[in-house]
């Protein structure tokens, strides 16, 4: 998306921004696009500051609420009137969510605009070579691999009552809000599920010697802690999370997962899914409607088992087209399956906002070094609140050092950009490089900026 932009004369910072878009703006005024409009005070009264500086706020919702049978839920809970009306455009994924906007909010749909997802470019034919063939480190290319996808599972019980105190104030209306309720069966079956998977891959790699097993943690589980789950398990599994979700899905077989949309990502390419409810978990989820279904451990080392054997003559999906209840999934959810991608349908929205009046080009270099200087400030005073408020201050603090992210490694974004380039053969003297541990600047090729 950045780069589609750049393409255009947009000029582009990608990735964490809060230290340049503190209480002093240090970026000419532009467009601001968010990850949500969540009605959180803070949220809300930064979108107000930087539409009173004279940015233009758009944003695109995660994917989360996509799974479910109904978006309504998701439509009340991560948008309002209010942010809708300091929001100059919402993108959104396709019919689902676009249809449930249009119900919930009928005098804001003029920002709604159903331009499809960057995210699912990313599956479409054009980018199938984006990744490379050449297998991730480790893996032999003449065996079967299976990719297990375990989700983000809640590893820090002894932490859920901080993450219930933390969530009160602005998520539970009430003392009686049924999303309260929720979080304790949901925690509880993510904990059941998880030992049914470790038994699942354990009875699997011992079952299946010449097959290897990858598991690739969430990016918020803990360091160590499926290693420390797994125990036992041959030298045919392995934990890691080396190299991008996309290169290890070129390479994958079979993937197995519940309720995940690597899984419906994985089926778009012709990859084998397998999705493993052992409790009859998310049965109603829409990305567990493509692909197989095992019930329990012996269903899955069965599955698992017949989808290799048909690897004999080399990868399962060479010359394999999605298959038509895949596509019937896709089509409800995605919108700019075919046609112009997403990234540039988004950017032609983009280019009517800013019309005429072209911004200045960001003042990069020196706006890091005084962000830096504020950033470093206002960390000192975050430490001072969350000092006192001792009771909260587990529930903000990373499990263990790491972050959700690590920071950016220079040599995978350049790989990433010439595949991109390459992949579209597009984007052409548009140069991006990495200026902050979670900061991307993608300059047009031009001049002239926008």
């Amino acid at each position: 998306l950045a780069m589609a932009a750049a393409e255009r004369g947009h000029d582009v910072l990608l990735g964490t921004m809060s230290s340049l878009l503190s209480h002093r703006l240090w970026l000419t005024p532009g467009i601001y696009h968010d990850k949500s409009l969540t009605p959180k005070p803070a949220k809300v009264a930064l979108h107000a500051r930087l539409a009173d500086a004279g940015f233009a706020v758009t944003s695109q919702d995660e994917e989360s609420g996509l799974k479910q049978p109904d978006y309504a839920p998701f439509a009340r809970r991560r948008f309002s009137p209010q942010t809708f009306d300091t929001a100059a455009a919402a993108f959104t994924w396709g019919p689902h969510d676009t249809d449930a906007l249009a119900h919930a909010y009928p005098d804001r749909t003029s920002r709604l605009h159903m331009t499809g997802s960057p995210r699912v470019d990313l599956w479409r034919p054009e980018l199938s070579g984006l990744h490379g063939t050449e297998a991730p480190p480790g893996v032999d290319p003449s065996r079967p691999l299976v990719l297990i996808a375990p989700g983000s599972i809640p590893f820090r019980p002894d932490h859920f009552w901080t993450m219930i105190a933390d969530a009160r104030p602005r998520q539970f209306k009430d003392g009686d809000d049924p999303r309260e309720w929720s979080h304790y069966s949901t925690h509880a079956t993510a904990f059941a599920y998880a030992g049914r998977l470790v038994r699942g891959v354990r009875l699997a790699s011992h079952a299946l010697p010449d097959v290897q097993f990858v598991l690739r943690p969430h990016p918020k589980s803990p360091d160590g802690v499926w290693e420390s789950l797994l125990g036992p398990v041959g030298d045919n599994v392995q934990v890691t999370r080396a190299g991008s979700s996309g290169r290890w899905l070129a390479t994958a077989d079979v993937i197995v997962h519940n309720g995940s949309t690597t899984g419906v990502e994985a089926a778009a390419g012709g990859v084998e899914v397998i999705s493993y409810q052992p409790h009859g978990e998310g049965t109603d989820l829409f990305t567990n409607r493509v692909g197989q279904v095992a019930d329990g451990e012996d269903t899955l080392v069965a599955l698992l088992a017949a989808a290799c054997r048909t690897r004999a003559d080399g990868p399962m999906r060479d010359g394999r087209a999605m298959d038509r209840a895949t596509a019937t999934v896709l089509a409800e959810r995605f919108a700019a399956l075919d046609g112009p991608l997403a990234a540039d349908r988004i950017v032609d929205v983009w280019d009517g906002l800013v019309g005429s009046d072209r911004s200045r080009p960001n003042r990069v270099r020196t706006s890091n070094l005084l962000a830096g200087l504020h950033r470093r400030v206002g960390m000192a005073r975050t430490s001072l609140r969350r000092a006192a408020r001792p009771g909260t201050a587990s529930s903000f603090t990373p499990i263990d050092g790491r972050g959700k992210f690590p920071p950016l490694d220079r040599d995978v974004v350049a790989s990433t950009a010439a595949g991109l380039a390459a992949s579209l053969t597009r984007f052409r003297g548009v140069t991006v490089s990495v200026v902050g541990r979670h900061l991307i600047h993608v300059r047009p090729a031009t001049t002239q900026r926008r």
